[in-house]
This record gives structure tokens, sequence and C-alpha cells, in this order.
């Protein structure tokens, strides 16, 4: 499989979010789940995580055969880890409809492959609950990226 960024996409199509946190300098946004960088991230911008979501446009109707997740604020390690809030559970939806189960992940720095096999435009990654963080309630993810099946061209 190619492990492709969806960074790479992000020049041609669109991110947008339920809501982003926004500091002084004005990130993270939304795109920055996308730029392949870790110290940055998506945090949603309310306090009540359950039901936002962040979703890409991949400009074009495309095969998924996965997705990686890097949940938390990665910025300065397991600190910033532990004080920001966590996604504990993730619901993926490809044009709208629901695919697979929601994920449950760990509550520890990791990377999470999430298997799927659907055909679509937009996806979405929502939280549907999130670790509380023991600073901050805002939930963070560092990094999105999407497994395209083999061979293709993107």
């Amino acid at each position: 499989m190619l492990l492709l960024l969806l960074s790479l996409l992000t020049a041609h199509a669109g991110v947008r979010a339920s809501s982003e946190l926004r500091d002084d300098s004005g990130n993270p946004a939304a795109a920055n789940a996308f730029e392949g960088l870790f110290p940055e991230g998506w945090a949603e911008g309310e306090e009540g995580t359950s039901g936002s979501w962040v979703e890409l446009d991949l400009s074009r109707t495309t095969r998924i055969t996965s997705l990686t997740v890097w949940p938390g604020n990665l910025s300065k390690g397991t600190r910033s880890f532990r004080e920001y809030s966590r996604p504990r559970t993730l619901e993926i939806s490809v044009d709208g409809k629901v695919v697979g189960k929601p994920v449950t992940l760990e509550d520890r720095m990791q990377r999470a492959d999430i298997p799927m096999d659907a055909t679509g435009r937009k996806v979405r990654i929502q939280i549907k609950n999130a670790y509380e963080g023991i600073v901050y309630r805002e939930t963070y993810i560092a990094e999105i990226a999407v497994n395209y099946p083999n061979g293709d061209t993107r």
C-alpha cells in the first residue's frame, strides 16, 4: 500500500472543521492535521468535544483502504499529550456515510491505523468522546494520513 500524507493534497483540496482552537498567531487550524508535522495539529475550538469533526475534500472520488491518526498534542511530547484532551472514540465517514464501527483509541501516544475499504471524495473524522486533559479541555489530533491501494497515482 502507498501511504500518502494528506498534506500533499491540501493545496488542491479543502479542509474544514466543526471548530478550530486559535492561539495568538492564529494556529492551529484544521489544515495543520494534514501538513505532515507532528508538533502542529488540529484542535477543536470548543470545550464540548463530542461531535467535533475535521473533514478533507480529496477533490475527486478516490478509493481509500485505511486511515492513520496520531491523536493528541505532540508539540512537547508526553507533557503536551497529557495536558490537552485526546480522542477516545472516532467515527469515520466518507461522503456522509459512516464506514465501519466507531474506533476506540488507547490513551497513549500512538499511531492508530484504521482499516476501511471505501470510495469517496470527502473523508470526515468525528470525535465521539475524549480522554480529558489534565490542564486544557480542547481536544487535539496531531496528524492524519490516508492509505491508498497500490498503483494509485494520487
